[in-house]
């Protein structure tokens, strides 16, 4: 058992504490394995488009994103032209999806620390897979999030500290909103009509009106709370979910914190709930909204499962924690089945995507 040390608790917070190993009250049964040909390359962020009942997985060390078959699991095709994508949003009617490419180098070279790709948003006709059209964004672009009345994207440029807008017809980029600090994800709160984005750098979410485009409010975080980065909304039940990734370098001699873990807010006034621990450096989230789950990927590979219930002070309760596989920061859950996909870098050699499912033990 791995021992988990110099907890930060916030009074008034409930913090959950849990040992790297899989929970008691369920089990991880793996449905489905899918070899990746070619050498290990690392993945983003995933979409499952249930309309279509397809998967799109960024495959951002390989230069593409690649498709599947939510029913049969059968790999579909894959779009290319593309350079190191990261995140990717699709449209509610499953005909287009917008794809953030960084471009090279996505790591930048020890002597050039400030050197990064010119990004771009890549228009992709998901009919076809190919892609219609480029819009420079700037240095390093990430995560997105759609907002349908306006018809606009929100893309979070975290290198470069600001919110990009694209839309029109055609599109195009129509504003680049300054955030003052490095771009976490993003969202849109359809209750609020607002748009909500995480600015890692200075552990503070702003909100932002995507018709005026401004910045209406700016919501300091917990001091628990540390580098926010992944972010989901559960609307049904009004809550928010920041992944606090904590201190990434710290100064030679300084104990690291344990202090990767999810942050839960109450909506729509950021009421900060309870702390729960997952995986080290917590990165995308995904929610199962028929069984209320919530699932978090790590770069670490420990993934952690949460039933989300009524209780007001302690919605969160933990049913799963363990090790899925190499580099599982990544994870998209289909709500039809409640299965979860798995992009992981490198098993025995090869890429593989995993389909997973939770069981309570006992079970058939």
């Amino acid at each position: 058992m791995i021992k988990l040390k110099y907890m930060v608790c916030i009074p008034a917070l409930v913090c959950s504490f849990y040992p790297i190993l899989a929970s008691a009250q369920d089990r991880l049964v793996t449905v489905k394995k899918i070899e990746i040909p070619g050498a290990p390359a690392r993945f983003d962020y995933s979409a499952i488009d249930q309309q279509n009942a397809r998967l799109y997985v960024n495959q951002e060390g390989a230069n593409r994103t690649l498709v599947f078959s939510t029913h049969n699991y059968r790999f579909r095709g894959e779009i290319s032209g593309i350079s190191q994508p990261t995140g990717i949003t699709i449209t509610p009617r499953g005909n287009l999806a917008f794809i953030s490419s960084p471009g090279y180098p996505l790591l930048a070279p020890p002597d050039r620390p400030h050197v990064w790709g010119n990004g771009v948003v890549d228009v992709v006709n998901l009919i076809n897979l190919r892609v219609v059209r480029k819009l420079p964004v700037s240095i390093f672009p990430d995560g997105s999030a759609w907002v349908p009345k306006e018809s606009r994207l929100f893309v979070s440029n975290e290198r470069a500290g600001r919110e990009v807008v694209i839309g029109g017809d055609p599109m195009r980029v129509l504003a680049s909103i300054p955030l003052g600090g490095q771009a976490g994800n993003v969202v849109y709160d359809p209750r609020t009509k607002r748009i909500i984005v995480n600015i890692q750098t200075l552990n503070q979410i702003a909100v932002i009106n995507p018709k005026s485009l401004k910045i209406t409010r700016r919501i300091p975080l917990p001091q628990g709370c540390v580098n926010n980065h992944g972010l989901l909304l559960d609307t049904s039940k009004n809550l928010a979910f920041i992944a606090c990734t904590g201190h990434l370098h710290l100064p030679p001699g300084e104990v690291k914190n344990d202090q990767s873990k999810i942050l839960v807010m109450r909506l729509p006034d950021f009421k900060a709930l309870q702390f729960n621990i997952v995986g080290e450096n917590p990165d995308v989230l995904s929610l199962d909204t028929v069984r209320q789950r919530l699932w978090v990927g790590s770069e670490s590979g420990v993934v952690a499962v949460f039933k989300i219930g009524s209780e007001v002070a302690k919605p969160m309760k933990n049913i799963w924690f363990g090790w899925v596989g190499s580099d599982a920061h990544s994870v998209a859950v289909d709500p039809k089945t409640g299965f979860a996909w798995f992009p992981l870098l490198d098993v025995n050699g090869h890429s593989e995507i995993r389909v997973v499912k939770l069981e309570q033990l006992g079970s058939a």
